[in-house]
């Protein structure tokens, strides 16, 4: 995957572990999507976008999940 997005021009890392954490090492981040689920929006996520950093991530159980936007404006994070 990682040499597609090289050939496009396109500069995207990539890291399998629990999407909770996050990825500290290189925040702060303009944008997260995020693609599994999770019963909340996890607050480290929020603590590493940038200011105007937006954060899509599916947030529910397993019944229901819905996705949430979340755009950080100046030192807090609204929902």
């Amino acid at each position: 995957m990682q040499k597609l997005f090289d050939e496009k021009g396109l500069r995207v890392h990539c890291r399998c572990s629990d999407g909770t954490i996050g990825w500290s090492e290189f925040a702060p981040y303009n944008g997260i999507i995020v693609t599994a689920g999770s019963p909340t929006v996890p607050e480290n996520l929020k603590k590493q976008l940038a200011v105007g950093g937006r954060l899509v991530i599916p947030v529910g159980d397993k019944k229901l999940n819905r996705y949430k936007y979340c755009k950080k404006l100046m030192m807090k994070t609204l929902m």
